[in-house]
């Protein structure tokens, strides 16, 4: 509700990025995102999960010593943004994900990312077969298979043909997330943008300082609504 008071597409965004609250945003404004490819910023997917869960990591190492108080904490708060951002498919399959994650870090033993989204995707198709022709779900599964499979390839590529490591980690994530969901989006809307690449490139560093400082807002605009407000100007 406080993004609201800004009324121009910054203030609508905001909730959109954190929460996954588009209902501020205008259909022409809504338009222009799809075009530029940009889209799926206001969708919580496994990105937010991961950005949260690592800053949630890093912080408690100052409070907790022992890795596993850290990783239950970590649980228990991304549970909370679980209910805060409502269970729709993407969340639930980047939640169940990440669950099986930290049980795997908990035990000690090396967590792999694709057995992870398989158990996710499996788990989730059992207890609800109707997520298996959801668009956002489809998207959802596409983007991080893309990432985890294809962009390590890419990024190898890319670094060996320019020489640039940090430039070909930048690259490789949306190149290999549009090339798996471009199937999917041309079938569902006949649209593709050509500049989505370069658009999610430079949107790319400023995802995961707003996805902090929002949820940080976010939670503190119950209880501290001036402090709340400051982060959201910020």
């Amino acid at each position: 509700n406080q993004a609201a008071v800004y009324e121009s597409d910054s203030g609508a965004l905001i909730p959109g990025m954190i929460l996954g609250d588009t209902s501020l945003q205008s259909e022409e404004f809504t338009k222009q995102m799809r075009r530029s490819g940009l889209a799926h910023l206001t969708a919580v997917s496994g990105a937010n999960f991961a950005i949260i869960a690592a800053f949630l990591l890093w912080l408690s190492q100052w409070v907790f010593k022992r890795v596993r108080s850290r990783l239950i904490l970590t649980s228990l708060v991304l549970i909370g943004f679980i209910f805060l951002v409502r269970p729709s498919p993407s969340v639930l399959r980047a939640s169940v994900m990440c669950a099986v994650i930290l049980i795997a870090k908990a035990r000690g033993v090396k967590a792999d990312s694709v057995p992870s989204l398989g158990l996710a995707i499996s788990f989730l198709i059992l207890m609800d077969p109707f997520q298996a022709i959801d668009p956002g779900f489809a998207l959802s599964v596409a983007a991080t298979a893309g990432i985890l499979l294809l962009a390590p390839k890419l990024e190898l590529w890319l670094t060996e043909r320019f020489g640039h490591e940090k430039f070909a980690q930048v690259i490789a994530i949306p190149l290999a997330a549009t090339f798996m969901c471009t199937p999917i989006i041309l079938a569902i809307s006949g649209l593709f943008s050509l500049v989505s690449i370069p658009a999610n490139v430079l949107a790319g560093p400023v995802v995961a300082p707003i996805t902090i400082i929002g949820f940080i807002a976010a939670l503190l605009s119950p209880i501290f609504p001036s402090i709340s407000h400051i982060l959201l100007v910020a």
